[in-house]
């Protein structure tokens, strides 16, 4: 069925079409050679108009005034729906039907909306005797109704179909349009003069210029948009010149992308550390959601082939009619055209930053160069920034067990304990330390020793996963820090590593041996105001579970 918010568009489609059916029985197909002239004139405006997101700007207004003033309501209202039909339908290279058709009702409720301002404000329903000069205030009444209406549906038409766009503001549309209405009423009514005068021939001939002028608006609003897609680059060099977390980045290049095109939804894949696949990491839209955590590898599909061969900007004007894409999960299978970047570096591919949108033809080589520059930007930045946390890590890394070393752990812990205060959640310290470890290492020696504590660091790991961080608190002891925890559960993931490690056969020499640990876990803020309290909190748990026989877990509250 039609979905809820496409039924606004359905409904101004339908009124469209029912009013050319009321109207048809009024036209005078005596004069249909004349209307066929001017349907030409309206076409012509219509392919030689200066698209921008919202709208287009194009000398079709002057064809309005004139044919209404000429030959009434009726006729103009087909002249200029048929007008839209034939040229839009022709010259928009495949978008939905359901936009042409919404554009030509557009215009035709425009129409008929004007006529009535007409009506109401004093005006003659048709000029038959001749045009007059004397009904200005219903002239504009026409003009003000039919440009209100118009910018109304177009409104409502972007408002359904989600279609958001900052590049061109309102405020730059009533602007821009109401210049070439200001341009169109002075030249329709010349158009009805030189009808008067030189029948057909003299408004055929008289469009030429307007034609001109219309090349010329069409020139001034290339440039100026190509300005503001400039400006919108500087901003975002000025941004990424500063320091940004890389999901700040992710987020700038995605807004700032719809300041210079308009998307249906845009997703970034990045490289991930196992370096064999790319990973959904960020982006905007309605369908995203289900995508962010999706990965694809350098082997595997259309995008794939862009990273191990490509490498290249791509756009695909219709995913329906290219085999290489049809069959690609995601964006392809929701969106009709797409624009696909690689975040590249002068050595590698860190990932892909893909637009798509339900408009075939949606994206233009002019949008591909500019997001390409900015892509590139970005890359190179986080580049910069994976590099730094690369570095940053391995020199917090304990050599021996592979997990965070003390230092590193406790400002970690202090950043985690400042935003629990700071957001009112409960944080979880657990100390573990392996019983009678000394003695394990005077039998087997220092060298297993280290192999156990190292295979007990990967233990500790997989049982917390992403639930909190593991650090090595020095010789055999380690300590688990779980933001946003609860005491049961704290106890409960302990117990947990207690049991996986008492099961767990360790390697020693020739010979297979099991651990046991003893673990004290206490709360911030329920046991401790800071992390250093909250430490010796823990730790003397900890000893209360060595005095109570070892091999257990003692939390510092005693309460479970």
């Amino acid at each position: 069925g039609i979905q809820p918010c496409a039924l606004p568009i359905w409904l101004v489609i339908c009124l469209g079409t029912g009013v050319l059916i009321f109207l048809c029985k009024e036209l005078d197909l005596d004069l249909s050679q004349e209307f066929r002239s001017f349907l030409a004139l309206g076409i012509l405006a219509g392919w030689l108009g200066a698209p921008f997101p919202k709208g287009k700007l194009s000398a079709g207004f002057t064809v309005v005034l004139a044919t209404f003033l000429i030959y009434g309501p009726a006729a103009g209202i087909w002249i200029s729906g048929l007008a839209n039909l034939i040229g839009q339908g022709i010259a928009n290279r495949g978008s939905p039907m359901r936009v042409t058709f919404f554009s030509t009702g557009q215009y035709i409720l425009a129409f008929w909306a004007g006529n009535y301002a007409y009506l109401w404000a004093g005006g003659q329903a048709a000029v038959e005797k001749g045009f007059n000069f004397a009904p200005v205030v219903p002239l504009v009444a026409f003009t003000a109704a039919y440009y209100f209406t118009n910018h109304f549906l177009i409104y409502l038409y972007l408002w359904s179909e989600h279609q958001k766009t900052s590049l061109v503001k309102w405020v730059d549309v009533l602007r821009w349009d109401s210049f070439t209405y200001l341009l169109g009423f002075p030249l329709g009514l010349l158009m009805v003069v030189l009808y008067q005068r030189l029948s057909i021939t003299g408004p055929v001939l008289f469009f030429i210029p307007v034609f001109i002028i219309q090349f010329l608006l069409r020139m001034y609003l290339q440039v100026t948009l190509a300005n503001r897609e400039l400006s919108v680059f500087y901003r975002v060099a000025k941004k990424l010149s500063r320091p940004l977390e890389a999901s700040k980045i992710y987020d700038l290049i995605l807004k700032e992308a719809r300041k210079i095109v308009n998307y249906h939804s845009g997703i970034i894949y990045l490289k991930a550390e196992e370096k064999n696949h790319y990973r959904a990491v960020a982006g905007h839209g309605p369908q995203v959601k289900a995508l962010i955590g999706t990965t694809f590898t350098p082997k595997e599909g259309f995008l794939g082939w862009m990273v191990s061969h490509h490498r290249r900007p791509e756009i695909i004007n219709d995913v329906r009619k290219d085999l290489r894409i049809i069959d690609e999960a995601g964006l392809p299978q929701v969106c009709r055209s797409l624009l696909i970047i690689p975040l590249q570096t002068e050595n590698e591919i860190l990932g892909m930053f893909m637009l798509g949108d339900k408009r075939p033809f949606a994206f233009k080589e002019g949008h591909q160069d500019i997001l390409t520059v900015v892509c590139h930007q970005a890359a190179v930045v986080l580049a910069n920034i994976f590099l730094s946390q690369h570095v940053m890590v391995k020199t917090n890394i304990d050599k021996l067990t592979g997990v965070y070393s003390d230092h590193y752990f406790f400002r970690r812990a202090t950043e985690e304990c400042h935003r629990a205060g700071k957001e009112g959640f409960p944080l979880a310290l657990i100390v573990l330390e392996v019983d009678a470890f000394q003695m394990f290492n005077s039998s087997f020696g220092r060298a297993t020793g280290d192999a156990v504590l190292a295979a007990l660091a990967r233990l500790i790991e997989e049982r917390v996963k992403g639930a909190g961080i593991v650090g090595r608190y020095g010789g055999e002891e380690f300590i688990v820090l779980l933001p946003n925890c609860g005491e049961v559960r704290a106890v409960q993931l302990a117990e947990n590593i207690r049991q996986v490690i008492r099961e767990h056969s360790f390697q020693a020499g020739g010979t297979y041996l099991s651990l046991k640990v003893s673990l004290g876990v206490a709360m911030y803020p329920q046991d401790a105001n800071s992390i250093s309290e909250l430490l010796q909190k823990a730790d003397e748990a900890l000893y209360r579970a060595k005095k109570r026989g070892k091999d257990c877990v003692v939390p510092y509250s005693g309460k479970i």
